[in-house]
């Protein structure tokens, strides 16, 4: 039994908040990076099979504030990619 307790992002405890509209870049739809937390190799994913934990912006205490996303996933942001291996760089890389 866990005696933590679910918050609500709201004051309102059945409201749900919506994510924030996609941003239009290239014709296709994307979200923005807030910033990637983690990585690692997951060997039952194609390719390389490295993945990232990618925070994402505008998404706070939603259920899809956070996801794993694979390198071609990130290609439109490498500084923050680039960002997160000089801060951790024993973690994962390509």
């Amino acid at each position: 039994m866990s005696l933590l307790q679910p918050t609500s992002p709201s004051e309102i405890p059945t409201r749900t908040i919506d994510p924030p509209p996609l941003i239009k870049l290239d014709d296709s739809n994307k979200w923005e990076v807030h910033q990637i937390l983690d990585s690692r190799v997951d060997c039952h994913h194609k390719g390389s099979g490295l993945l990232y934990l990618v925070e994402w912006k505008g998404f706070d205490n939603t259920p899809d504030a956070m996801s794993w996303e694979t390198p071609k996933h990130l290609a439109n942001t490498p500084d923050v990619v680039q960002a997160f291996h000089q801060a951790y760089p024993d973690k994962p890389a390509p």
